[in-house]
């Protein structure tokens, strides 16, 4: 999959910081957005100079992060156990930047380690995280948000996801038209890989899937699902007001009148279409053990076939 064609300035994070627990996992996030940015810029193969300034950041940021921690082994240790990269041999080259700008971890990231995976979506809360609990729960999985790669993304541009929703969008507009619609989803799909490699795991997860391209992920390939998680208005609002994770990720608590704007424009421009192609779809208007026996009743025949 080539990354687009279309040229945009991209601002980068000038400075990271660990003097803490919470500055540090930003500072990481950034690490790895970097990580994933260098490797579109290498397939784009037509911005050195922006390549350039990320491997500085990259090798300027692992070594303030080698200050705090101590060694070159600890540094390699917690990037490749994140998924940032394949193994620690990575972490070290880019650590070093002895590593040749014409080899993508993109391009070797072939379906030599096939997982059973399964793309999740529907509407604000819907419940599609506790959908992707539940299968983590019942299957010995990994759930992974795709938000959390446009979360990365973010800090590595400098923007501060976490206290402003419209950041989001910002670097969503900036990533997407240039690098393509997957981006961000293909980037979680990477770091879930690596982080059940070596593992008994049987099976992935993933939510947030925004638009058709990123659906498509999920069908028609081997050992591949997508499932729709279905909620009334009334329901998904009640879930957005009494959420103790309101504010994650800068979403705030939302009016009535609000939340129907912004659940009717996901559902027109965003997340529809991707819904719309779903295999299968399962109402969850009530308890979360009614929808783990809808989904146990579903998957357990799908992945005993899988192993």
């Amino acid at each position: 999959k080539m990354c687009y064609k279309s040229r945009m300035s991209l601002p980068l994070v000038e400075k990271v910081s660990f003097r803490d627990a919470e500055s540090t996992e930003r500072s990481l996030n950034a690490v790895w957005g970097l990580i994933e940015l260098r490797e579109c810029l290498i397939r784009e193969g037509t911005d050195q100079s922006l390549l350039m300034s990320v491997n500085d950041r990259l090798t300027s940021f692992l070594s303030q992060y080698k200050a705090v921690v101590g060694s070159d082994h600890a540094v390699t240790s917690e990037i490749s156990n994140r998924g940032y990269v394949d193994d620690g041999s990575r972490a070290w080259q880019l650590m070093t930047m002895s590593v040749t700008d014409d080899q993508s971890a993109i391009d070797r990231d072939v379906e030599k380690d096939i997982i059973p995976a399964v793309g999740i979506t529907g509407l604000i809360r819907a419940g599609k995280g506790i959908a992707g609990k539940i299968l983590s729960v019942e299957y010995s999985g990994i759930h992974t948000p795709f938000v959390e790669s446009l979360i990365a993304y973010s800090y590595a541009l400098g923007y501060l996801p976490d206290t402003d929703r419209v950041a989001k969008r910002e670097v969503n507009d900036l990533i997407k038209p240039r690098f393509g619609n997957t981006t961000f989803a293909e980037a979680s799909i990477r770091r879930a890989k690596r982080r059940a490699s070596g593992r008994h795991i049987r099976v992935l997860s993933f939510d947030g899937l925004r638009s058709v391209d990123e659906a498509r992920l999920f069908l028609d390939r081997p050992m591949r699902r997508l499932i729709a998680i279905e909620a009334s208005l009334e329901t998904r609002y009640r879930r957005a007001r009494e959420s103790t994770d309101a504010s994650k990720y800068g979403e705030k608590p939302k009016t009535w009148e609000s939340f129907v704007v912004d659940s009717e424009f996901e559902r027109i421009h965003m997340m529809g279409p991707a819904i719309d192609l779903a295999q299968i779809t399962f109402p969850n208007e009530g308890e979360e053990f009614e929808l783990t026996k809808q989904l146990v009743e579903y998957f357990d025949p799908i992945i005993g076939e899988w192993k």
